[in-house]
């Protein structure tokens, strides 16, 4: 058997860690070891996790964000599998075993992710998530740009990905998980168990919620997606020149309401092709709807602080 390395990084979760470290002290595979970085929190979570014991492997540190905990938990594990859990998710009982069975009938695979159950603050299940996948690596990359279906919580990858990838980029303090993701995915190869395995979290202290930071973080997440990738190398279908960079501009603003950077790739596309109506027809279309897009943002920022409170 080979051993697994779970990593689980918390902060001020003294309401799930407890349940959250239980599901994996319960899997079915038992070659494990359970890395919980403390990253500074100020309830009651230390005094909880310091029951387990040798049971788990705890360290605390000085708070350095969910990129930071995650990795001094990698730097302090052993496993050849590495599996991350969020301090509110919960596995259920057959996942390591699962996932560990997968990468020995597919040696090809270096990362893989499951479906999973969304529950609520209190456990209930609320619904079900089937997570896409693509065989073809350009058709991956381009659905992951529009939007991170890998959920982090259902990952699990070999050492070698970090070894030859590098870390969890820590300037991103949201949005780590996907820019891992696209990382990874340049020279590594995703598989997708397509049942569920885990109990995802849903509740009014996610991060998820906190839309300002999401927002700043979102723009730097997708900067350094085309930094790394020529837009031709994202969009699936080829075309004119500069047709890629009206297609990820379009995403931008019309899923994303990124403008800056929206706006930029459809005047890059224009500046590439400038004899393409479709690039001008863009470019008025979405002018005309900024209003429209920042009465929009106004209430979500509003609607996320409400919940917060």
């Amino acid at each position: 058997m080979r051993r697994v390395s779970v990593i689980i990084p918390v902060f001020n979760h003294e309401k799930y860690i407890a349940e959250c470290v239980e599901s994996v002290l319960g899997q079915t595979y038992r070659d494990f070891e359970v890395v919980v970085v403390d990253d500074g929190s100020t309830d009651r979570t230390p005094e909880i996790l310091k029951r387990y014991g040798d049971r788990i492997r705890y360290i605390r540190q000085s708070n350095r964000g969910g990129a930071g905990a995650l990795n001094t938990a990698i730097r302090n594990s052993m496993g050849e599998y590495i599996a991350w859990l969020s301090s509110d998710d919960v596995f259920l009982p057959a996942k390591l075993e699962e996932q560990v069975a997968h990468f020995e009938q597919h040696p090809e695979v270096d990362v893989t992710y499951t479906d999973f159950l969304v529950i609520d603050g209190e456990g209930k299940v609320t619904g079900e998530v089937r997570s896409p996948y693509y065989p073809d690596k350009k058709r991956f990359r381009y659905e992951m740009f529009v939007g991170n279906f890998v959920n982090g919580s259902s990952v699990m990858f070999r050492r070698k990905c970090i070894e030859e990838t590098g870390y969890f980029d820590e300037e991103m303090r949201y949005h780590a998980d996907g820019n891992m993701w696209f990382r990874m995915l340049k020279r590594h190869e995703f598989g997708h168990i397509p049942i569920p395995l885990l109990k995802y979290r849903w509740h009014d202290t996610n991060i998820s919620h906190h839309f300002r930071g999401m927002r700043k973080y979102l723009d730097l997440y997708y900067r350094k997606i085309l930094k790394a990738y020529p837009c031709e190398e994202i969009f699936p279908d080829g075309g004119e020149p500069g047709e890629a960079n009206l297609a990820l501009g379009s995403i931008l603003l019309r899923h994303h309401r990124l403008y800056s950077l929206g706006f930029s790739l459809l005047c890059e596309g224009i500046k590439r092709n400038p004899f393409k109506a479709r690039g001008y027809r863009l470019m008025l279309s979405f002018s005309t709807r900024m209003p429209w897009y920042l009465i929009s943002d106004v209430y979500s920022w509003r609607l996320s602080t409400r919940k917060r409170t």
